[in-house]
């Protein structure tokens, strides 16, 4: 199954080279007013829209998803055109002083102010306008843009839908007031500098924001172009949609690949093709150093992820990516379609079980078939049919749509095949990503499903965090590990815990986070229906080797074993674990009054130590009510510490930490879901020559159950000649599996 993972992920690298072109030269004129164009061409052809039409007709679902949108656009009709007096805050500063906590709007206290509300201990903030990260009200003004952005979008859906002219004339009210008042709003970045030389935008503090505000006014407004006048058109264009999409262009970073860029381009693409501009159509889709086709082809790993690595910021990018897409389609330019389908691919091949993704580097865990993914597979499906997406759009709930800020994701209505069959069973298995550095080892399917995920090469960037070998694993739907994830980006959590060694299921040398540094792949593969990978990294600390091997044993059943090797002096190496749910039977232990203040460290509440000697088991009980217990042994004295990590889902998690003052050892540990308390035990093994090895560099770790089966896994990073029994081996990992 491997290889034929290899021989699926080489195809479409190989495909990528390709194009899919509808016509072979660009357009080189430049209308302002539009006027010789067809619309609309961004988000649907009129073709399309006269399919969609019959579709709401005699499609039951999409009748329920148009009464949806038909209903927000009445809303909108409701609705006084009142545009805010500026530009709204950062999202990010919305978070309490006090407890970092997410902020939500509260009652209005005057014109464009408002309450601001912890929501979680309730405590009530108010705006203040001379410290940006404070501008509370500021950030709620920049939700009103978003709304009023999204709602020209919709309006123009509704009227093309409908032919009712109600909805053309309210989308056309908002774009006129915004083009007359869009040059009085400041540029200021999101440190609070007005007129800055590079970034700050009048709409918003960043140009990601600006760039999906303007692409959905210039979506709407293709939509009801044949209800503008020329004036109107030229109004648009000459003081709104050219002066944003220029210094959205002014404002880019040489080489730029990322979510950022990516939206930049979408919008910039988006007043290109609504005005037949050549200049900026290139600039959008082809400029070599930031266009669409760098996005693709060098932002992209070979297995199609996005390179920044983050589940959350792959899709934010796919976002953008897909609306460009469309719009080039549709005006028929030169357009690379297959490293995009690649990216649909990609997170389907790294889902659990339960179509969950973990939350590596700066994202939240991700569920596929959560509406704020699911929606661009409609998209996905109707392009390629390919098979696999089906598992995330079909189910009876397609109709209903939740926008994303200001990002429509009514996609089911607009681009969903009106029926899709029912796919076959999900089979997930274990997978090598060797460019994004992780490795997936997965046994038994859906609810039943164990996914044990290592990260042995982050890529440091500006969303990753410092956890080098650091992993997650699941149980079907259930997160058995905790991994931190992102807070918003203003917050000192962000630092502090959050992209902190410490926060991670990783290691960490004298209480110190990691440097930015890339691991490798050892080994991966299976014996005696064992799933195997050993990893190390050499430079996530000066002059320190860490190996971590991971076997799956059963569907239950997860082994580590990590070696440690240094030429220097005795270094204090910390093994770092955190598991959700709540401690049970916690062992009794001494509060650790000298625990560190380091970073990460200080933030564990209930320290304790526990007496271990040689090995030490604990246990949590997760809110799905699984008692999962952990049970660690090596050849030397452990100390072990235990507490309460920051929440997770609004849970405190335990954190546990084996401790060791060495420069060689080696520390084998395992997780247990199934209540069959493993025990665990390391030997040392002898060389060929009959010289014993350090266990550093090649242990034996022998797991038995209650029942009597037992496993036996050597480790032997440094491929040295072993004597096992009677033969010799230099293999990496070797199993041997006894049934009872």
């Amino acid at each position: 199954m491997n290889k034929l993972f290899f021989v699926f992920v080489s195809w479409f690298v190989l495909a990528g080279s390709c194009f899919c072109r509808a016509q072979s030269s660009l357009p080189s004129s430049v209308s302002l007013n539009g006027s010789a164009l067809q619309h609309p061409y961004l988000v649907l052809t009129k073709a399309q829209f006269d399919t969609l039409r019959q579709e709401i007709q005699s499609t039951p679902w999409k009748q329920q998803s148009w009464k949806q949108l038909q209903a927000t656009a009445e809303k909108y009709l409701q609705q006084p055109v009142e545009i805010p007096p500026r530009g709204g805050n950062w999202d990010h500063y919305y978070i309490s002083p006090t407890t970092a906590n997410n902020l939500k709007k509260g009652r209005q206290i005057g014109d464009w102010q408002w309450e601001h509300v912890d929501v979680k201990t309730g405590e009530v903030f108010r705006g203040d306008t001379s410290v940006i990260a404070k501008d509370y009200d500021g950030v709620v003004i920049g939700f009103i843009h978003d709304a009023l952005a999204i709602g020209v979008l919709q309006l123009g859906l509704a009227y093309q839908v409908s032919h009712e002219k109600k909805y053309a004339d309210k989308a056309r009210a908002i774009l006129l007031a915004y083009a007359e008042r869009y040059a009085r709003f400041p540029r200021i970045d999101n440190q609070g500098v007005r007129e800055p030389k590079l970034g700050g935008t009048r709409i918003y503090k960043q140009t990601l924001n600006e760039a999906i505000w303007l692409m959905d006014l210039v979506q709407g407004t293709d939509l009801i172009w044949d209800m503008l006048s020329p004036t109107d058109r030229k109004q648009l264009n000459e003081k709104l949609f050219y002066p944003s999409a220029k210094m959205l262009r002014a404002f880019e970073y040489v080489g730029e690949v990322g979510n950022i860029q990516c939206w930049k381009n979408a919008a910039i693409g988006m007043v290109g093709f609504l005005n037949n501009d050549a200049d900026l159509i290139h600039t959008a889709m082809f400029d070599s150093l930031r266009g669409y086709d760098r996005q693709l082809m060098a932002g992209l790993t070979m297995e199609g992820f996005q390179k920044q690595l983050s589940p959350g910021y792959h899709f934010y990018s796919l976002m953008a990516l897909t609306n460009l897409a469309q719009a080039s389609r549709n005006y028929g330019y030169p357009l690379r379609l297959l490293p995009l389908r690649r990216m649909f691919h990609a997170p389907l091949l790294l889902a659990n079980g339960a179509m969950t993704l973990p939350a590596f580097n700066d994202s939240r865990m991700l569920n596929l078939r959560e509406r704020s993914q699911r929606y661009l597979y409609e998209w996905g499906y109707s392009m390629f049919k390919d098979e696999p997406f089906r598992h995330v759009i079909y189910g009876d709930d397609r109709a209903e749509f939740t926008n994303l800020g200001a990002i429509f994701t009514g996609w089911a209505l607009l681009y969903g095949e009106p029926n899709v069959s029912p796919p076959g069973p999900w089979y997930v298995y274990s997978k090598n990503f060797s460019e994004a550095g992780v490795g997936m080892l997965a046994t038994w399917q859906g609810r039943d499903n164990l996914s044990f995920y290592l990260n042995y090469d982050s890529l440091h960037h500006w969303h990753g965090h410092y956890d080098e070998l650091g992993f997650a694993l699941f149980k079907g739907f259930e997160p058995i590990s905790v991994v931190p994830g992102a807070v918003r980006y203003s917050s000192p959590e962000i630092n502090e815990w959050n992209r902190t060694s410490f926060a991670h299921n990783t290691f960490v040398v004298n209480e110190k986070p990691q440097k930015k540094s890339k691991g490798q792949c050892l080994f991966f593969g299976g014996e005696n229906r064992v799933r195997l990978m050993m990893t190390q990294t050499t430079n996530a600390y000066d002059s320190v080797r860490f190996i971590r091997s991971a076997a799956l044993l059963n569907e239950n059943l997860m082994l580590i074993i990590d070696q440690f090797q240094t030429p220097l002096p005795p270094q204090t190496l910390d093994i770092v674990y955190h598991q959700a749910g709540t401690w049970v039977n916690r062992p009794t232990g001494q509060s650790w009054t000298t625990a560190s203040d380091k970073i990460g460290y200080n933030q564990v509440q209930d320290w304790q130590q526990h007496p271990a000697d040689k090995g030490v088991s604990l246990a949590t009980l997760t809110k799905a009510g699984r008692e999962v217990s952990v049970h660690a042994a090596s050849l030397a004295p452990m100390q072990v510490m235990t507490g309460y990590g920051k929440p997770d889902l609004g849970q405190n998690v335990p954190v546990m930490v084996f401790r060791q003052k060495t420069n060689q050892t080696a520390v084998a540990w395992c997780i247990d879901l199934g209540g069959n308390s493993p025990s665990v035990s390391l030997e040392r093994v002898s060389q060929k020559q009959g010289k014993e090895a350090p266990e550093s560099q090649a242990v034996k770790v022998t797991v038995k159950l209650s029942t009597g089966e037992s496993w036996q896994i050597w480790a032997n990073p440094d491929e040295l000649a072993l004597q096992k029994g009677a033969q010799v081996t230099k293999k990496l990992l070797t199993v041997e599996h006894r049934e009872k």
